[in-house]
């Protein structure tokens, strides 16, 4: 049995209160491009002067867009398609779909007129960080590579060094080459600034000292028509930091401030706490930085100075310490307005204390490296010491070794960085076997990148490759471990 509804005599307005309520803007145009249709939340994104309403004209409108006009042409030509506008400083797409006839022919245009501008924005910032971690990536590897050779170079030279033949002449050659490696190691120690923020020696500081340091540098270079404002508060900014590194990307920062105000003007640095975090600010009255700039201003060797006054690192290797300090950048400007760098830190939160491990009792070095170069170069230099050395290139073979003879071994110098057992992997095989060996960790990387905090602190001690061998005596004489007196050579 079937009953007959009777249809209600008014039809409720349901369609025009869910268009007013549509988070976009909703519009239809006619053959003459007059405005049949405009409704939606998005209407109100659009400035009067460019805001449709049903009886306007859309060139009328959007005189000053000619893009606007071509995707009109082109729907009304019968074209589906959707395309991106740029109006009222806002990035919006719109859906363009041609309005039929019964018979086929094109009588109108409809579409949805969506603000993408907070999408564009988190796509934006999305491909900087995979480029900006693409970048460091990169930098790390190559930098890591080239610290290797350095260190071949390095250790081997300084071998030469100790030859009692050596006369004058190759003396000099051999003070030019370790020039040449060091100057080679410096720009290696830059990329991994940027990479991860090189190598860091973490500990609870007071990031007032840091600026008030750095200040202290900053002013004796600034010309008499740059004036410099600080503000610190009155009670301790304490981070778990480098303070080197800190300081360093601070005065990077400053000094590009400093470099803008050519004609002179204002810094002003700032430090506060900002709920959990560490906010440090460097603000200029400079004449701003436009957006095609802003956009590659971390890429590392970027500049737009004039060739042969900038190596395009300096605010790299902020960016670099920023992330290696678990924090990060922000930068603000506007061209004529200046420019303001954010610095933000983690706070430091207090945890327990490092165990120190006791001096070892064995007598024997052992330097695990898979590159043959590193190991022989490390290998001489610490024969020369004094040491007596085992040599290994593989991570498994080194565990191996440490379990056979727990008690033989006095530290072990190891390469984070290997193929098969990494180091990481290494360190906690000989860990468990042997709880109070010294491992120092010797790596052409930015630590950070490859150590975490738990190994960070359970480590004797850290060499950032390339190393000499004073510095690798240093390193083992801080773990109680000394070389044997080497025995008086016999008169001939």
């Amino acid at each position: 049995m079937f009953r007959e509804f009777t249809r209600p005599a008014q039809r409720p307005a349901v369609p025009g209160a869910l268009a007013a309520a549509v988070p976009a803007l909703l519009w239809a145009i006619d053959t003459g491009g007059v405005y049949t249709l405009a409704a939606g939340k998005g209407l109100s994104l659009l400035p009067d002067d460019i805001r449709p309403a049903t009886g306007r004209s859309a060139a009328t409108l959007f005189s000053k867009h000619p893009g606007f006009h071509a995707h009109v042409r082109r729907g009304l030509s019968g074209e589906a398609f959707s395309a991106q506008v740029e109006l009222a400083g806002r990035t919006f797409e719109s859906r363009y779909e041609p309005l039929r006839s019964a018979e086929g022919a094109v009588i109108g245009l409809a579409g949805v007129l969506t603000d993408i501008t907070e999408q564009h924005a988190n796509e934006d910032a999305l491909f900087h960080a995979q480029k900006m971690a693409s970048l460091g990536l990169m930098a790390g590897s190559v930098a890591h590579d080239f610290n290797n050779l350095l260190m071949a170079i390095l250790g081997f030279a300084g071998l030469l060094k100790q030859t009692a033949t050596l006369d004058a002449r190759d003396s000099d050659h051999l003070y030019l080459i370790e020039q040449a490696a060091r100057r080679g190691a410096d720009i290696a120690s830059r990329l991994l600034a940027f990479a991860r923020g090189g190598m860091s020696r973490f500990a609870p500081l007071d990031l007032r000292n840091v600026v008030t340091e750095a200040m202290a540098l900053v002013r004796p270079t600034l010309n008499d028509r740059i004036t410099i404002d600080i503000d610190l508060p009155p009670s301790p900014v304490i981070v778990d930091g480098d303070f080197g590194q800190l300081q360093q990307a601070l005065l990077n920062i400053v000094w590009n401030a400093r470099d803008v105000l050519s004609e002179g003007g204002n810094i002003w640095v700032r430090l506060a706490q900002a709920g959990s975090h560490a906010q440090l600010s460097v603000s200029d009255s400079g004449p701003g930085i436009p957006a095609d700039v802003r956009a590659r201003l971390f890429d590392p060797f970027f500049t737009t100075k004039p060739a042969g006054s900038g190596t395009g690192l300096g605010l790299s290797i902020a960016y670099g310490v920023a992330r290696g300090h678990h924090g990060d950048i922000v930068v603000t400007s506007e061209p004529g307005h200046g420019a303001t760098f954010v610095l933000n830190f983690p706070l430091h939160v207090e945890g327990p204390a490092e165990d120190l491990s006791p001096d070892s009792t064995g007598d024997l070095v052992l330097v695990v490296d898979d590159d043959d170069l590193v190991r022989r170069a490390t290998s001489s230099a610490l024969t020369t010491l004094g040491y007596s050395v085992v040599e290994v290139h593989d991570g498994a073979l080194a565990v191996e070794l440490v379990r056979a003879r727990p008690g033989r071994f006095a530290a072990i110098l190891l390469d984070l960085v290997m193929p098969g057992l990494a180091g990481r992997d290494v360190f906690s095989a000989v860990k468990t076997v042997c709880p109070e060996l010294p491992v120092i960790v010797c790596t052409g990387y930015a630590a950070a990148g490859h150590l975490d905090e738990d190994m960070r602190r359970s480590i004797s001690g850290l060499l950032q490759k390339p190393f000499n061998p004073d510095r690798l005596a240093a390193a083992l004489r801080a773990v109680g471990v000394t070389a044997a007196p080497r025995p008086a050579l016999a008169a001939r």
